[in-house]
């Protein structure tokens, strides 16, 4: 990764790509409780540990996938992590590893400005690689992906990022900093006769 990625940044502003299509989610049926409260696009913060590409404590981040199964297999990365290691097998047939039960949902994203960290060039411009941004990140300081992140969100011209899944190989993912979306530009959610419709902003 660059040693200055605010200035990295700033230079890529030029390289930002517009999107608008479907994008899926999964999320744990548990929240599906009180039909009436469900918020389909709901965006967690950090938190204590952070994710992929959110520092701890860092900005409220809309995590979705370019197709369902990614979504699945991202909502559900522990048992497809565990069903993959030498014990999985045995796991599974003892009936103690089994995947969480989920709901997949739709989400229309039409947004202006997000930088495609799919795009080689992208990657040579911050000195990264996918097997970088595919890495661990857990438990390491000061992960890179983290630090890109965190400097693409104070940046405060992209509303996302575009990026490889580390869940399925060869598919993609879309994050988007939810305070960044300014109609027309919009996550929105459907929800027909079931749930609530929703949109940010």
């Amino acid at each position: 990764m660059v040693p200055n990625l605010p200035a990295a940044v700033a230079q890529a502003h030029a390289q930002a790509i517009s999107f608008s299509d479907i994008v899926y989610r999964s999320i744990h049926v548990g929240h599906f409780a009180n039909f009436a409260m469900v918020n389909p696009l709901f965006a967690a913060g950090g938190g204590q540990a952070g994710s992929r590409y959110v520092r701890p404590n860092g900005p409220r981040v809309l995590y979705t996938s370019l197709d369902a199964e990614t979504a699945y297999r991202e909502g559900n990365q522990l048992f497809h992590q565990m069903a993959n290691s030498p014990a999985g097998p045995t796991l599974r047939g003892a009936g103690l590893l089994r995947p969480d039960p989920v709901v997949l949902i739709g989400i229309h994203v039409r947004v202006s400005r997000l930088l495609d960290l799919r795009n080689q060039s992208t990657q040579a411009h911050f000195a990264t690689t996918t097997n970088e941004l595919l890495g661990p990140w857990q438990g390491i300081p000061n992960p890179p992906t983290q630090l890109l992140g965190d400097a693409v969100f104070n940046d405060g011209y992209f509303q996302g990022m575009l990026f490889p899944s580390a869940q399925n190989p060869d598919h993609e993912c879309l994050a988007l900093f939810t305070t960044r979306l300014v109609s027309p530009d919009r996550a929105h959610f459907f929800g027909a006769s079931t749930l609530p419709s929703r949109q940010i902003p």
